[in-house]
C-alpha cells in the first residue's frame, strides 16, 4: 500500500534547534529473500527488538499483504522467528471472507499496553479497493484477535477527490498518559493536499478502538471527533509516518520521508501540534517507502543504555531498494538536547 512522499511546510517561528551526532547505519539489508516486497516496519525494543512489517511469503495460503514478524538482539540483526528456527514468521493476513481485511492486511504499528499487544493496521478487501484501517489484539505479539467486532476503526471520509485514489491507512500510534494518538493518511479528507492527496491527521482517544471518547486535532485545537471535523485539519504534509513520544524532549517525533534520501524527524509540541517544538532532525540514508522508529513498547523513545542527560537514540528501520520495496536496514543518530540539569 505505497503512497509518494511529499515535502513539510515550513513553520515561520523560532525554534529550538537539536544536535545531533553518532550517525550508524547496517551495512547491506536483512530481508533477503523473504518476500518480493518487505516495508513499513514497526520495531519495537523489549529485552529483544520485535519487528512486524508487511510482506507475502511465497506459497502463501491466502494471497495479498501479510504481516510478517522477527526478533533479534541487535537492531542489525540477525533477525529470526520467535522460536529461532525460521529468519522470519507470518503472523496475521487477510481472513478470505469478504470483510474489510479480505485480501490486504499491511502497515503494522503495534504498542504494548499492560500485558497486550495492539496492531493497528490498514487494510483492503480486494485489489483497487479504497485502503480502510483495523486494530487487533495479542498476548505475544504473534497470535492476533481482531477488536471492533471485526469491523474497521475508520474508513476513508470521502469529503474530496485527490490525486490519490489510496483511501485511509498507514496509521501510528503512540499511548501517552493513559491515552493513545494516532496519525494517519486518509487521500480523500478534507485536509489533504488536493494534488497529492498527502496529509496527516490526528486523533486521540483512551478507546484502543477509537470508537468512543475520540478527540481530533483542528485549527482550533483538540474538539470532540465529528464527521466533519475528523480530517478537516492535517498536521503534516507527508504519507507513510511513524512517531513516537520523547519524554526527554516533551515532544511527538514523527518519523518521514523527504528528497535527496533523507529520513526527516518533526518534533511536535504536545501543547499544540500546529507547531514545531524543535527544527527538524535530517537522517541521510537511501530510501524507497516508509520509516519505523525504533520505540520502547509503549511508543515512546528508547532511553540510552547510559542514560546521557538530553541524548535520545533516534534509530530507523525502512526499505531501501526496489520498486516494489524491500531491502529493510537501519540507519541511526543520536539526538542531543543541550543545557539540561540532571
Amino acid at each position: 500500500m505505497l503512497l509518494a512522499f511529499a515535502l513539510v511546510p515550513s513553520m515561520a517561528m523560532a525554534i529550538t534547534t537539536l544536535g545531533s551526532d553518532s550517525y550508524r547505519s547496517t551495512s547491506g539489508t536483512f530481508d533477503a529473500g523473504i518476500s518480493p516486497y518487505n516495508y513499513a516496519p514497526s520495531v519495537m525494543a523489549e529485552g529483544v527488538y520485535k519487528m512486524w512489517w508487511c510482506g507475502v511469503p511465497a506459497g502463501a495460503a491466502l494471497p495479498g499483504d501479510h504481516i510478517l514478524y522477527a526478533e533479534a538482539t541487535s537492531y542489525d540483526g540477525p533477525w529470526h522467528s520467535q522460536d529461532g528456527t525460521q529468519p522470519w514468521q507470518a503472523v496475521f493476513q487477510g481472513t478470505g471472507t469478504g470483510t474489510f481485511d479480505s485480501k490486504h492486511t499491511c502497515d503494522p504499528s503495534v504498542v504494548k499496553v499492560g500485558d497486550t499487544y495492539y496492531m493497528y493496521y490498514g487494510a483492503e478487501q480486494d485489489d483497487g479497493l479504497p485502503t480502510t484501517a483495523g486494530v487487533a489484539s495479542s498476548p505475544d505479539g504473534i497470535n492476533w484477535t481482531r477488536l471492533n467486532n471485526g469491523q474497521p476503526i475508520f474508513t476513508q471520509a470521502a469529503q474530496q477527490k485527490t490525486g490519490s485514489a489510496y483511501g485511509a491507512g498507514q496509521p501510528s500510534v503512540t499511548y501517552v498518559n493513559e491515552t493513545f494518538y494516532m496519525v494517519f493518511t486518509d487521500t480523500t479528507g478534507a485536509g489533504a493536499n488536493a494534488t497529492s492527496g498527502n496529509g496527516q491527521f490526528l486523533w486521540r482517544s483512551s478507546d484502543v478502538t477509537f470508537q468512543t471518547n475520540t478527540e481530533v486535532w483542528t485549527s482550533t485545537g483538540w474538539q470532540a471527533k465529528t464527521d466533519e471535523n475528523s480530517r478537516s485539519y492535517a498536521i503534516i504534509n507527508s504519507v507513510s509516518t511513524d512517531w513516537q513520544y520523547s519524554d526527554v524532549l516533551d515532544a511527538f517525533v514523527l518519523a518521514h520521508q523527504s528528497p535527496n534520501n533523507i529520513t526527516t524527524l518533526s518534533f511536535f509540541d504536545p501543547q499544540d501540534f500546529s507547531s514545531f517544538k524543535y527544527e527538524d532532525v535530517a537522517i541521510p540514508g537511501v530510501w524507497t517507502e516508509g520509516p519505523g522508529i525504533i520505540s520502547r513498547s509503549d511508543k515512546h523513545s528508547v532511553v540510552t543504555a547510559t542514560a546521557d542527560c538530553g541524548r535520545v537514540p533516534m534509530d530507523i528501520v525502512r526499505s531501501t531498494e526496489g520498486a516494489p520495496p524491500t531491502g529493510l536496514a537501519h540507519i541511526g543518530v543520536d539526538v542531543i538536547l543541550s543545557g539540561l540539569t540532571c
